[in-house]
């Protein structure tokens, strides 16, 4: 496998895990398939730091452009450095913990499958902050990891603190995005481009 199909692997294993098991339901597939998932996206990341973790130049990897608009262009694609590889590895190592574990601590629920696929999906957005190659990417990630907080916040919806907790985080997290959404258009406005590569050549300058 190429570099690039193996991000691309470990990227999507997670989203492929939570969307299947969503919609399978309460059965033992879906009691297991998010694990056999996160193994596979967790074993890509550590195979992904062992060939590329130690390089001193940054891998950027276009997948497609999919914002053009008046000279300003965003892609999709994958930033990988030394850290960006340790995050992605540890990533999925405590989302694999967090679905072993989980195995005992939601068994008697009849909702478990709804808890694995939010913990998937945490994982999925996790993942694309922390591999994004532009800041856009980042802030996508970064609303995709502020909604599964608030799913697994609230999982337990009969009982009243954990609804008002998830509420209450879903509230702060706003607080994070305008501030990061001040700093993206700051960024834009000074370099003319949301791309870690053209940024860092700009701002080097």
């Amino acid at each position: 496998m190429t570099i690039n199909q193996m991000a691309l692997g470990c990227l999507l294993l997670p989203i492929i895990g939570a969307f299947i098991t969503r919609m399978l339901g309460s059965n033992t597939v879906s009691r297991w398939l998010p694990i056999v998932c996160m193994t596979g996206s967790m074993l890509l990341a550590m195979a992904l730091f062992r060939d590329a973790g130690f390089v001193q130049k940054s891998i950027d990897l276009y997948q497609y452009t999919w914002l053009d608009f008046q000279g300003y262009r965003v892609e999709i694609g994958f930033w990988l450095d030394a850290l960006s590889l340790m995050m992605m590895v540890i990533v999925t190592t405590v989302s694999w913990l967090v679905h072993i574990y989980s195995l005992g601590y939601v068994a008697r629920d009849p909702n478990q499958y709804q808890y694995f696929s939010y913990v998937s999906f945490f994982t999925f957005a996790m993942l694309l902050l922390v591999m994004g190659n532009n800041l856009l990417q980042v802030f996508m990630g970064w609303e995709g990891v502020g909604l599964a907080s608030y799913l697994l916040i609230g999982f337990w919806q009969t009982k009243a603190y954990p609804s008002k907790a998830s509420i209450k985080a879903f509230v702060v997290n706003r607080v994070g995005d305008m501030g990061l959404l001040i700093a993206m258009g700051l960024i834009l406005m000074q370099l003319g481009s949301l791309e870690f590569g053209q940024i860092l050549s700009k701002g080097s300058v």
